[in-house]
Parts: C-alpha cells; structure tokens; sequence
C-alpha cells in the first residue's frame, strides 16, 4: 500500500490527495503521512513510565497510562545518571504485515519475536502533500499488540521486560546480576543483550526472558552496547580509565574477538543504520570518537562543543548525526564530512535523542525540564518545546 501511494504521489499531488483521503492507518497501528509521525512515546518521569501521545505537529498529550516503575528511579554514581537505559521497541509474538498481531502466545517455546515494523518500503515524499489540517486531525494512532522493550535497573541488578499493548505492564523482571548499565535487542529481536559495569555481558532470549549466557569480560568494565545491523558483533565499551577500548563481541560464539583501544572512559556506543561506523562518547567530553568498523579502528574525532555523553542518534539513511550536548543543544552532523551541518536550542540538559522512522522529525529528551523538543529534520528547526509532566529519563516512539 505505501508503495502504491508513493508511485502515484510521483505523478499528482491530487492524486496524492485522493489516496490520503481513503488512506486507512497500517494494520500496525502507528502510520507515516507527507513526512510526519503520528504514534507513541513512552519516558521515565519521577520514578513512573508514561506514555504520550504524538501528534504530527510536535504534540505530545499523556495518553493515561502511566506505571510506577522502580527502575525509573535514582541512578548510582556508576552508571553516572545516564539516560540511555530503554532497549528499542520490537514486537513479541510474530506479526506478517497486513494482518492483526496474535495475542502472545500461552507457550513461550513457540514466540518468535520480529523487530517492529518501521514501513521500510514507504520512501518520504519528494514534496508535502497541503493536507488540510482537518484531514489530519481525523487519524489517531493505534497502539501496535505485542509492542514491548526493556528498562535496565541498575541499583537492583535488575532488567524488567514491559508490554505497551494493549496496556502498559510488566511482564516480567529478570535479575541480570549487580550494577547493569545499557542493553540492546539484535536485529531479529531474538536477543536482548545487557552490559554489567561489574566485568560481565548477559544474554537473554526475549522469548522466554531467561539468561541463556553470560560473558565474563575479565578486568574491563562494560557499559555502553550497539549491535551490528546483520547481527553479527556486539560492540561494547570499557567505561575505565585503564585500557579504554570497545570490545568486539562475536554474537555466535558470543566471546570477544578483538579491543579497539580509546580515550579513556569510553560510555556510550552508537552505529550508522549501515554499520560502517560506530560513534562512541566520552565521560563528560565533547569528543566522539568514530571508528571504522571494517578496520576496527578509530579514523576520526569529532568535538561538537558541549558536552556530548549522553544521547545520540541517526537519520535513516545515515546521512545525519543528531548529537545531545549541554548545556542546551542538539548538533546535527554530516556523516561523510563530519562537518557540523546545524546547532539547534532544545530543551536543558538534553538526554536521549530518537529518530522517527521515516526521518522526519527528531525527538530530544530533557533531564532537567519539563518538555521534549521536537526538531524538524529537514530544515534543522526547533518545531516546539512540547510540555510533558516533568523532567525525564529515557525516551523511546513506538506505534
């Protein structure tokens, strides 16, 4: 359907029109129209997780459902107050496009987890459609079944798994052992793997959310993960000040195959949609360091002149880095020149950076101040300061 819509918005913006007017929500929920996201947000504020509503003028309205969670409570001095403690959102049990998600499954043996829809066959618009705006008040979003993620607790030693849909809800806690940091989900959604600060990787099957291993990682101390777009590696910093490095964890044989040495205090690790480059940040720096995944080396650094250890993101094609920096800016970077293409004023200390799906818009999450700015991608503004209910950790859009 969104490829038809695409070919036809090629030849009239009537036409395009036409298909807006009868173009129903996709069956997951959440939709894409004339380069604007309609869906979900769901954040850490005050020690409960609440979901908004996101509208696609940059609106955000709580939805009501809100949870008290322990793990959206203090954060130690190890783990130094990060904000990046959501896993990305996926879909537990399978769905096939085109047809309603299945309640999950009685017998956890037989889910099959599949990464959530992100309509990769729906291309942005070589314009934007002048829908009026009261067409677009006419959709709503509808919260995909099965949409989940993690929350790491690190106080606890603890990582919790929630449900969105049709409610928000624990499922289940797993104690992952002491002090977790960053977690991540491999691309099939099979895996969700979490660092220990305390010398350890662990791995759970999202299906049964059981330890299936867990890697000793010696004198190194793992904090932040990303994972390779096919699967295949898991990259992982030593957060120290002795030997810094990025470990490479090979995810098949799941035992490190190699260290990238670094700055010292490596924290957080972030890789282009293609995997070519893994961006990693620094304990109170504005120094990212890129390295070259195929070389496994580091081929260049970048200072965007806040401090810069907290959130970072990538439009979908990769052609942009959206960089987090206090005390109150988001940097916009060209991947291929590391030029600074923009510095946009966003809400204090800015935390987690997301991306919509189609590339649209960029979401930046304030720890210090009640709103989450929304910027516009292509034009690299601030839309709005949208008010939420209080200052929050950890941001993460699902439909």
């Amino acid at each position: 359907m969104a490829v038809t819509a695409m070919s036809l918005c090629l030849s009239s913006c009537d036409a395009c029109a036409e298909i807006f007017s009868s173009f129903n929500k996709t069956s997951t929920g959440g939709f894409v129209i004339s380069q604007v996201f309609f869906g979900y947000a769901v954040r850490c504020e005050n020690g409960r997780l609440q979901e908004y509503y996101v509208g696609g003028d940059g609106t955000m309205a709580p939805n009501g459902a809100s949870y008290p969670s322990k793990d959206c409570g203090g954060f130690s001095i190890n783990d130094d107050a990060r904000p990046n403690n959501f896993s990305d959102v996926f879909n537990l049990p399978p769905f096939s496009p085109g047809s309603p998600t299945p309640p999950r499954a009685t017998s956890p043996a037989t889910v099959q987890p599949q990464v959530q829809d992100e309509y990769s066959l729906l291309s942005p618009f070589p314009f934007v459609p002048a829908f009026p705006a009261s067409t677009l008040a006419s959709y709503s979003p509808s919260c995909t079944p099965g949409t989940s993620f993690y929350v790491v607790n690190h106080s606890d030693g603890a990582v919790t798994h929630y449900s969105l849909c049709p409610s928000l809800s624990e499922v289940k806690r797993i104690d992952v052992g002491s002090n977790p940091l960053q977690l991540a989900v491999t691309p099939d959604s099979k895996t969700l793997v979490v660092t220990r600060y305390d010398n350890a990787v662990v791995f759970i099957d999202t299906a049964t959310d059981v330890i299936t291993s867990t890697l000793s990682t010696g004198t190194m101390n793992p904090s932040g993960i990303a994972i390779s777009p096919d699967g295949a590696r898991a990259y992982v910093t030593n957060y120290f000040i002795t030997n810094p490095a990025v470990m490479v964890i090979d995810m098949a044989t799941r035992q490190i195959t190699g260290t990238i040495p670094t700055a010292p205090f490596p924290k957080s690790i972030f890789l282009t949609p293609d995997g070519s480059q893994a961006w990693v940040t620094f304990y109170q720096s504005s120094t990212i360091s890129i390295i070259d995944t195929l070389t496994q080396t580091v081929s260049a650094t970048v200072n965007v002149g806040g401090v810069a250890d907290t959130g970072l993101a990538f439009n979908p094609a990769g052609t942009r880095g959206y960089v987090a920096t206090r005390p109150n800016q988001l940097i916009a970077i060209d991947t291929a020149t590391l030029d600074r293409v923009a510095s946009i004023t966003v809400g204090s200390a800015p935390a987690d950076v997301v991306v919509t799906p189609e590339g649209s818009r960029v979401f930046v999450n304030s720890s210090s101040s009640p709103v989450v700015s929304v910027v516009d991608a292509t034009t690299n503004t601030l839309i709005r300061n949208a008010p939420v209910t209080g200052p929050g950790m950890a941001l993460t859009l699902f439909h």
